[in-house]
């Protein structure tokens, strides 16, 4: 039978239209940073770019420094719908959430109940699927999951006590991560995985780890891989990269006698195969800073594609290299800064 948690939370006030914000309430329209990623959030000024809306309130009185007292938050869909009940470790919008949270899909059901320990899932959570049916039960440990018990969409039990088999969707229960045996409330034995319309991959788990995985595509390729996700590399890893442009930069003598310093932010394209197109500066500091990273970074010619269940994808990439008039070691200025973006995946 499934095992119900019973956890106190406060029940959200409906949110319509704008709200004039009091002393003690902070309202902001916020947006994912990233599509598909609902982990990294931004503020953003127009509603017409917002994801959501975050209320933040104050509690009664006016918590000290060491005052335990956290601050409640409300999460409103752009309709006005709740979208997460909880309480934040400071009145701030970035802070992390703390104690028992409700979070509901956009149709009004319950998607899950849960409790933070500083902003990580820590104790009993049950969670449902958007048609407002349970979906699973299990106990978090500093954010890592041992299932109790989990159901198919009609309430059929599948596994019970942490033992049977469990499908993993994303988010929004709108993709099918993968489906396999659990054991002791784990991922063990193999499970399988749709990569994409034309790729699918088996996976071996122990113990919840990532043993060994291999992806086949219809033309008959096989993929073989150790982790699902692998950023892109390059030749003697990124700390040899940021030691060769550091090495290797020459700060042309224009922009040293004009005293001009500061960031070149360069963007390229990594393909699947390795190899590079379409590098060009997005942050104009000065010409001859932007054309001395430029040239930095075409010496890089041995890169490796991000990979995703071992299939290799386009990329792209962005790379900050700084100038800066005076060395100081001390500063915690930044030399080299990186980031990427897929592009696509080969099918």
């Amino acid at each position: 039978m499934w095992k119900y948690l019973f956890l106190s939370f406060i029940m959200p006030v409906f949110f319509v239209g704008s709200v004039k914000a009091q002393a003690d309430t902070i309202i902001s329209y916020m947006r994912y940073k990233y599509p598909g990623n609902t982990k990294e959030i931004d503020t953003v000024h127009d509603v017409s770019r917002a994801d959501f809306i975050r209320v933040v309130t104050q509690p009664a009185g006016k918590p000290g420094r060491n005052d335990k007292t956290f601050f409640s938050v409300n999460d409103f869909y752009l309709n006005g719908s709740p979208k997460l009940v909880g309480s934040l470790t400071r009145g701030t919008i970035y802070s992390s959430l703390n104690g028992p949270c409700v979070e509901y899909f956009a149709n009004g059901h319950k998607k899950m109940i849960a409790n933070y320990l500083w902003g990580t899932l820590n104790g009993d959570m049950i969670s449902y699927y958007p048609n407002g049916k349970l979906y699973m039960t299990g106990v978090y440990n500093d954010g890592k999951l041992k299932i109790q018990q989990c159901a198919d969409s009609t309430v059929a039990i599948t596994a019970e006590n942490g033992l049977g088999t469990w499908k993993d969707f994303s988010e929004d229960f709108k993709i099918l991560i993968g489906e396999g045996p659990i054991d002791g409330g784990m991922r063990n034995g193999i499970w399988k995985s749709v990569v994409s319309d034309t790729v699918n991959s088996e996976l071996t788990y122990k113990n919840n780890v990532l043993i060994s995985g291999v992806s086949h595509s219809r033309n008959g390729r096989s993929y073989n891989f150790t982790e699902i996700d692998r950023i892109i590399e390059v030749k003697g890893g990124f700390t040899g990269f940021a030691d060769f442009v550091t090495s290797h930069k020459k700060y042309p003598k224009s922009a040293l006698s004009k005293h001009i310093e500061g960031e070149v932010k360069v963007s390229f394209i990594l393909e699947k195969t390795g190899t590079t197109r379409d590098m060009h500066v997005i942050s104009n500091t000065d010409k001859d800073l932007n054309e001395e990273a430029i040239r930095l970074l075409k010496f890089i010619a041995e890169w490796q594609p991000a990979k995703h269940y071992g299939v290799p994808y386009t990329t792209e990439v962005t790379v900050s290299i700084f100038f800066w008039l005076k060395k100081d070691s001390d500063s915690g200025r930044p030399e080299l800064a990186f980031s990427q973006k897929r592009v696509d995946i080969v099918n």
